[in-house]
């Protein structure tokens, strides 16, 4: 099909090509053609988009850490494809491991945008549905090694997203967020992990 021949050459352009600017643009347009076909559940579409997001923020953490300050041109690929993120996680509520995956890279695109409270509340917000993705994972898990290490993620995320709640109340920002669960959320997903990791520092 057309598509497929698309995809094929947009995906031959960003594993040869070493210039930044076409792998971005190209990375654009592959996002653009799989969204288009999120509707019909193929998981194979959004294994793909997962893997044009992390390709992406490799290419624009490259970008960043070659300059002092990045450039307006770079922040607005970054905002795009952290916006794009996003998006997809709301097309995605069945996938939990694509979610997690997901919900940490538009994270990560964060980091390389200029802080403000606004960014700081949407890293707050990407790490408790990060931290929500993870626990889910390790209730569904099997086997006792990975659902142990789905569970030490699941607090990692916990202490970041607690770190960003401290700066928020420092700024008085969270109080001012009417309906804000987070911090019950986070103590709630906390206490389960540490119970099923059988740690003894439950308050």
């Amino acid at each position: 099909s057309n598509r497929g021949i698309a995809v094929h050459a947009l995906e031959g352009l960003i594993q040869y090509s070493t210039e930044n600017s076409q792998v971005l643009v190209a990375l654009r347009c592959l996002v653009r053609l799989r969204c288009t076909f999120l509707s019909e559940s193929n998981m194979s579409d959004l294994a793909s988009l997962v893997f044009y997001m992390k390709t992406a923020l490799e290419k624009l953490q490259s970008m960043s850490a070659d300059v002092d300050q990045p450039t307006d041109e770079t922040r607005s690929e970054v905002t795009w494809f952290m916006k794009m993120a996003w998006n997809i996680t709301l097309q995605s509520v069945d996938a939990v491991e694509e979610l997690h995956a997901l919900f940490m890279l538009c994270y990560k695109f964060t980091l390389l945008l200029p802080g403000d409270n606004t960014l700081l509340m949407r890293q707050k917000t990407c790490l408790l549905m990060a931290a929500a993705a993870s626990l889910q994972l390790a209730r569904e898990s099997t086997g006792r090694d990975l659902r142990e290490a789905q569970l030490r993620t699941t607090l990692e995320h916990i202490k970041e997203c607690q770190r960003i709640c401290s700066l928020l109340a420092k700024r008085r920002i969270a109080r001012s967020q009417p309906g804000d669960m987070a911090q019950v959320l986070i103590t709630l997903y906390e206490f389960e992990c540490k119970a099923k990791l059988r740690q003894g520092d439950l308050q």
